[in-house]
């Protein structure tokens, strides 16, 4: 398989591992990694922390019966151990009548290192072109990503 192809793998299975909730998301980045979401730089090691108070915030939300992080339009530039990604990223979310409607939609840019053979996030920034990848327009759901990421992060604080 190609670099190329390992990474395009990468940028898919996150996806999964990210739509099944999977704690383990940080083993997809090298140590000392970083993911910037709404401007907010957030230490890779701090992760599971920050998503635990982001799902205790999305409790409050009206129910979202099912959410897929869809990646798409990847270009990927490889130089030796080094690679960088851009690809275009929707949120399909499921509705009450059952219809699977686009809820947020924007971009990632990556940095990757292969470390010990493994492609890995060295940074993973996420763009939204909306500041709401949920209902847009729906009173139920409460505030805007930005400002949940920013409730998340500072009831983190102090956590380790």
């Amino acid at each position: 398989m190609t670099d190329i192809d390992e990474i395009r793998n990468l940028l898919a299975e996150y996806c999964h591992r990210l739509d099944d909730g999977d704690p383990a998301l940080a083993g997809f980045f090298v140590s000392g990694g970083t993911i910037v979401e709404e401007g907010r730089e957030m230490p890779i090691a701090r992760l599971p922390i920050i998503r635990k108070h982001l799902a205790a915030l999305r409790q409050q939300q009206s129910e979202v019966l099912g959410r897929k992080h869809l990646s798409m339009n990847h270009v990927v530039r490889v130089d030796g151990d080094r690679a960088s990604a851009v690809s275009d990223l929707l949120i399909m979310t499921l509705v009450d009548s059952g219809a699977w409607v686009t809820t947020g939609n924007g971009r990632y840019t990556d940095s990757l290192v292969k470390e010990d053979g493994t492609w890995k996030f060295e940074k993973r920034v996420v763009t939204w072109y909306l500041d709401r990848p949920y209902r847009v327009g729906d009173p139920k759901t409460g505030p805007l990503f930005g400002e949940m990421l920013d409730r998340a992060l500072e009831a983190s604080k102090g956590e380790t």
